[in-house]
Protein backbone atom coordinates (compact mmCIF):
# COMPACT_ATOMS: atom_id res chain seq x y z
CA UNK A 1 0.00 0.00 0.00
CA UNK A 2 1.52 3.19 -0.59
CA UNK A 3 1.26 5.91 1.93
CA UNK A 4 -0.12 8.59 2.53
CA UNK A 5 1.24 11.94 1.73
CA UNK A 6 -0.42 14.76 3.65
CA UNK A 7 -3.18 13.93 6.37
CA UNK A 8 -4.52 16.70 9.45
CA UNK A 9 -4.07 14.40 12.46
CA UNK A 10 -2.11 15.34 15.63
CA UNK A 11 -2.48 11.73 17.31
CA UNK A 12 0.10 9.90 14.82
CA UNK A 13 2.71 10.37 12.09
CA UNK A 14 0.90 10.31 8.37
CA UNK A 15 3.00 7.24 7.19
CA UNK A 16 0.60 4.84 9.30
CA UNK A 17 -2.20 5.49 6.87
CA UNK A 18 -2.88 4.71 3.07
CA UNK A 19 -4.80 6.68 0.34
CA UNK A 20 -8.07 4.43 1.24
CA UNK A 21 -7.89 5.12 4.74
CA UNK A 22 -7.19 8.67 3.99
CA UNK A 23 -10.66 9.11 1.92
CA UNK A 24 -12.72 7.35 4.57
CA UNK A 25 -11.34 9.80 7.52
CA UNK A 26 -12.43 12.71 5.29
CA UNK A 27 -15.80 11.78 4.98
CA UNK A 28 -15.94 10.90 8.47
CA UNK A 29 -17.47 14.27 10.53
CA UNK A 30 -14.69 15.57 12.62
CA UNK A 31 -15.77 14.32 16.37
CA UNK A 32 -16.23 10.48 15.16
CA UNK A 33 -12.86 11.39 13.32
CA UNK A 34 -10.98 12.38 16.06
CA UNK A 35 -12.12 8.91 18.49
CA UNK A 36 -11.28 6.65 16.16
CA UNK A 37 -7.70 8.28 15.89
CA UNK A 38 -7.49 8.55 19.41
CA UNK A 39 -8.69 4.73 19.88
CA UNK A 40 -6.04 3.47 17.10
CA UNK A 41 -3.74 5.33 19.07
CA UNK A 42 -4.05 3.33 22.77
CA UNK A 43 -5.54 0.35 21.32
CA UNK A 44 -8.71 0.34 22.74
CA UNK A 45 -12.06 -0.38 21.18
CA UNK A 46 -15.14 2.15 22.09
CA UNK A 47 -16.10 -0.74 24.73
CA UNK A 48 -13.07 -0.42 26.50
CA UNK A 49 -13.20 2.84 26.32
CA UNK A 50 -16.23 3.55 28.09
CA UNK A 51 -15.08 0.75 30.61
CA UNK A 52 -12.22 3.51 31.26
CA UNK A 53 -14.70 6.38 31.64
CA UNK A 54 -16.74 4.53 34.20
CA UNK A 55 -13.73 3.78 36.37
CA UNK A 56 -12.42 7.56 36.15
CA UNK A 57 -16.09 8.39 37.30
CA UNK A 58 -15.62 6.03 40.27
CA UNK A 59 -12.28 6.98 42.04
CA UNK A 60 -12.54 5.66 45.71
CA UNK A 61 -13.21 8.85 47.85
CA UNK A 62 -9.86 9.80 49.59
CA UNK A 63 -9.69 10.63 53.32
CA UNK A 64 -6.40 11.09 55.57
CA UNK A 65 -6.25 10.68 58.99
CA UNK A 66 -3.83 11.95 60.93
CA UNK A 67 -3.11 10.66 64.56
CA UNK A 68 -0.17 11.44 67.68
CA UNK A 69 0.44 11.60 71.01
CA UNK A 70 0.48 15.26 72.04
CA UNK A 71 3.01 17.60 71.01
CA UNK A 72 4.51 15.61 68.23
CA UNK A 73 3.96 18.21 65.45
CA UNK A 74 0.95 16.96 64.39
CA UNK A 75 -1.32 19.73 63.12
CA UNK A 76 1.50 21.32 61.37
CA UNK A 77 2.17 18.29 59.37
CA UNK A 78 -1.54 17.69 59.01
CA UNK A 79 -2.36 21.37 57.67
CA UNK A 80 1.13 20.26 55.22
CA UNK A 81 -0.48 17.75 53.77
CA UNK A 82 -3.79 19.65 53.21
CA UNK A 83 -1.78 21.93 51.51
CA UNK A 84 0.20 20.09 49.40
CA UNK A 85 -2.77 17.90 48.49
CA UNK A 86 -4.76 20.97 47.62
CA UNK A 87 -7.80 19.30 50.11
CA UNK A 88 -10.00 20.24 53.09
CA UNK A 89 -8.33 20.26 56.54
CA UNK A 90 -10.86 19.11 59.00
CA UNK A 91 -9.25 19.55 63.09
CA UNK A 92 -11.05 19.83 66.23
CA UNK A 93 -11.70 23.50 65.97
CA UNK A 94 -13.91 22.92 62.76
CA UNK A 95 -15.21 19.92 63.92
CA UNK A 96 -16.75 21.69 67.35
CA UNK A 97 -17.81 24.85 64.74
CA UNK A 98 -19.71 22.88 62.80
CA UNK A 99 -21.02 20.89 65.50
CA UNK A 100 -22.38 24.14 67.08
CA UNK A 101 -23.84 25.44 63.73
CA UNK A 102 -25.91 22.17 63.93
CA UNK A 103 -27.53 23.37 67.28
CA UNK A 104 -25.28 21.96 69.42
CA UNK A 105 -23.87 23.41 72.98
CA UNK A 106 -19.79 24.48 72.61
CA UNK A 107 -19.66 23.95 76.57
CA UNK A 108 -21.29 20.25 76.20
CA UNK A 109 -18.86 19.10 73.37
CA UNK A 110 -16.14 20.52 74.91
CA UNK A 111 -16.82 18.82 78.19
CA UNK A 112 -17.77 15.63 76.43
CA UNK A 113 -14.21 15.39 74.84
CA UNK A 114 -12.04 16.44 77.93
CA UNK A 115 -14.05 13.38 79.48
CA UNK A 116 -15.19 16.20 82.96
CA UNK A 117 -18.87 15.11 84.32
CA UNK A 118 -21.10 14.59 82.41
CA UNK A 119 -23.66 11.74 82.19
CA UNK A 120 -22.12 8.38 80.31
CA UNK A 121 -25.34 8.71 78.02
CA UNK A 122 -25.33 12.73 77.80
CA UNK A 123 -20.93 12.17 76.98
CA UNK A 124 -22.10 9.47 74.28
CA UNK A 125 -25.08 11.83 72.54
CA UNK A 126 -22.71 14.84 72.08
CA UNK A 127 -19.88 12.70 70.79
CA UNK A 128 -22.14 10.96 68.11
CA UNK A 129 -23.36 14.48 67.41
CA UNK A 130 -19.52 15.17 66.71
CA UNK A 131 -19.09 11.90 64.72
CA UNK A 132 -22.12 12.88 62.43
CA UNK A 133 -20.97 16.05 61.63
CA UNK A 134 -18.35 14.58 60.63
CA UNK A 135 -19.76 12.68 58.36
CA UNK A 136 -21.07 15.44 56.63
CA UNK A 137 -17.75 16.72 56.06
CA UNK A 138 -16.36 13.88 54.94
CA UNK A 139 -18.88 12.76 52.68
CA UNK A 140 -17.48 14.35 49.15
CA UNK A 141 -13.82 12.92 50.20
CA UNK A 142 -10.52 15.13 49.61
CA UNK A 143 -10.39 15.96 53.37
CA UNK A 144 -7.34 15.24 55.84
CA UNK A 145 -8.66 15.26 59.37
CA UNK A 146 -6.52 15.05 62.64
CA UNK A 147 -7.00 15.38 66.20
CA UNK A 148 -10.47 14.29 67.34
CA UNK A 149 -12.01 13.90 63.81
CA UNK A 150 -9.29 11.55 62.94
CA UNK A 151 -10.19 9.66 65.72
CA UNK A 152 -13.84 9.78 65.26
CA UNK A 153 -13.41 8.15 61.71
CA UNK A 154 -14.31 4.46 61.79
CA UNK A 155 -14.74 3.46 57.96
CA UNK A 156 -12.56 0.96 57.27
CA UNK A 157 -8.71 0.73 56.12
CA UNK A 158 -10.03 0.77 52.64
CA UNK A 159 -11.61 4.17 52.82
CA UNK A 160 -9.25 5.97 55.27
CA UNK A 161 -5.92 6.00 55.21
CA UNK A 162 -3.99 6.46 58.46
CA UNK A 163 -1.12 8.32 59.30
CA UNK A 164 1.02 8.28 62.80
CA UNK A 165 2.75 11.72 63.35
CA UNK A 166 6.05 10.31 66.11
CA UNK A 167 8.68 11.83 67.66
CA UNK A 168 11.17 11.33 70.37
CA UNK A 169 10.13 12.75 73.80
CA UNK A 170 13.31 15.54 73.72
CA UNK A 171 11.21 16.66 70.99
CA UNK A 172 7.78 16.86 72.25
CA UNK A 173 9.52 18.19 75.29
CA UNK A 174 10.98 21.22 73.41
CA UNK A 175 8.03 21.71 71.63
CA UNK A 176 6.22 22.62 74.96
CA UNK A 177 9.40 24.68 76.27
CA UNK A 178 8.99 27.12 73.40
CA UNK A 179 4.99 27.15 73.27
CA UNK A 180 4.17 27.12 76.76
CA UNK A 181 7.27 28.67 78.41
CA UNK A 182 7.20 25.66 80.74
CA UNK A 183 10.83 24.21 81.23
CA UNK A 184 12.30 20.84 83.81
CA UNK A 185 9.90 19.98 85.61
CA UNK A 186 7.13 21.76 85.02
CA UNK A 187 7.55 21.13 81.37
CA UNK A 188 7.55 16.74 82.28
CA UNK A 189 4.54 17.32 84.13
CA UNK A 190 2.94 19.24 81.52
CA UNK A 191 3.41 16.18 79.18
CA UNK A 192 2.54 13.84 81.22
CA UNK A 193 -0.93 15.12 82.36
CA UNK A 194 -1.92 15.35 78.47
CA UNK A 195 -0.14 11.87 77.77
CA UNK A 196 -2.94 10.58 80.05
CA UNK A 197 -5.88 12.51 79.15
CA UNK A 198 -5.08 10.98 75.24
CA UNK A 199 -4.87 7.59 77.00
CA UNK A 200 -8.28 8.36 78.75
CA UNK A 201 -9.82 9.37 75.52
CA UNK A 202 -8.33 6.44 73.40
CA UNK A 203 -9.53 4.02 76.26
CA UNK A 204 -12.99 5.30 75.39
CA UNK A 205 -12.98 5.25 72.22
CA UNK A 206 -11.05 2.47 70.93
CA UNK A 207 -10.66 -0.01 74.81
CA UNK A 208 -7.17 0.93 73.77
CA UNK A 209 -4.54 1.50 77.04
CA UNK A 210 -1.74 3.17 73.81
CA UNK A 211 -2.28 6.95 73.56
CA UNK A 212 -2.75 6.04 69.85
CA UNK A 213 -5.21 3.84 67.88
CA UNK A 214 -4.30 0.81 65.72
CA UNK A 215 -3.89 0.03 62.72
CA UNK A 216 -1.71 2.57 60.60
CA UNK A 217 -0.85 2.43 56.81
CA UNK A 218 2.24 4.48 57.53
CA UNK A 219 3.98 6.00 60.46
CA UNK A 220 6.34 9.13 59.78
CA UNK A 221 9.15 11.42 62.05
CA UNK A 222 8.93 14.64 60.62
CA UNK A 223 11.73 15.32 63.33
CA UNK A 224 14.17 12.92 62.17
CA UNK A 225 13.28 12.90 58.07
CA UNK A 226 12.67 16.24 57.58
CA UNK A 227 8.92 17.64 57.17
CA UNK A 228 9.47 17.35 53.57
CA UNK A 229 10.79 14.33 53.17
CA UNK A 230 7.77 13.07 55.32
CA UNK A 231 5.34 15.17 53.50
CA UNK A 232 6.62 13.38 50.09
CA UNK A 233 6.55 10.24 51.24
CA UNK A 234 3.19 10.48 52.51
CA UNK A 235 1.85 11.86 49.07
CA UNK A 236 3.42 8.65 47.69
CA UNK A 237 1.64 6.53 49.69
CA UNK A 238 -1.63 8.24 49.50
CA UNK A 239 -1.61 8.45 45.50
CA UNK A 240 -0.71 4.61 45.05
CA UNK A 241 -2.86 3.05 47.53
CA UNK A 242 -6.23 2.52 45.77
CA UNK A 243 -9.23 0.40 46.32
CA UNK A 244 -12.46 -0.23 44.95
CA UNK A 245 -14.16 3.29 44.14
CA UNK A 246 -17.67 1.91 44.01
CA UNK A 247 -17.35 0.06 47.26
CA UNK A 248 -15.81 3.29 48.34
CA UNK A 249 -18.30 5.68 48.19
CA UNK A 250 -21.12 3.29 49.44
CA UNK A 251 -19.24 2.94 52.47
CA UNK A 252 -19.17 6.62 53.22
CA UNK A 253 -22.90 6.74 52.13
CA UNK A 254 -23.38 4.60 54.89
CA UNK A 255 -20.99 6.15 57.14
CA UNK A 256 -22.53 9.29 57.11
CA UNK A 257 -26.43 7.97 56.94
CA UNK A 258 -25.66 5.82 59.70
CA UNK A 259 -23.85 8.55 62.22
CA UNK A 260 -26.92 10.78 61.38
CA UNK A 261 -29.37 8.54 62.74
CA UNK A 262 -27.41 7.20 65.93
CA UNK A 263 -26.90 10.52 66.62
CA UNK A 264 -30.76 11.56 66.40
CA UNK A 265 -31.58 8.97 68.13
CA UNK A 266 -29.10 9.77 70.98
CA UNK A 267 -29.84 13.55 71.58
CA UNK A 268 -33.74 13.16 70.78
CA UNK A 269 -35.72 12.07 73.64
CA UNK A 270 -38.08 9.02 73.32
CA UNK A 271 -41.00 8.75 71.48
CA UNK A 272 -44.23 7.67 73.34
CA UNK A 273 -45.85 5.06 72.01
CA UNK A 274 -48.27 4.93 69.50
CA UNK A 275 -51.74 4.23 69.96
Amino acid sequence: MKPANHIQSSFFPAEWWNEREMEQWRARPAMARAARAKRRCIGTTPKEEAGNSLDRREQPVRIVAVSAEPFCGREEFARSLAARLGWQCVDSAVLIGRAVARGGDRMQLLAALEGRRLHERERRAEILHLQATLGELIKDGRVVCHGVAADLLNLAAGEVRRIAVVAPYRCRRAAVEENSMLYGAEARVFINKHDRARRRWCMYLFNSRIGLPLGYDLAVNPHELGLDAALAATGAMIRETRSSGADNRTSVRDFVLATSIRAGLAMCPELPPSD
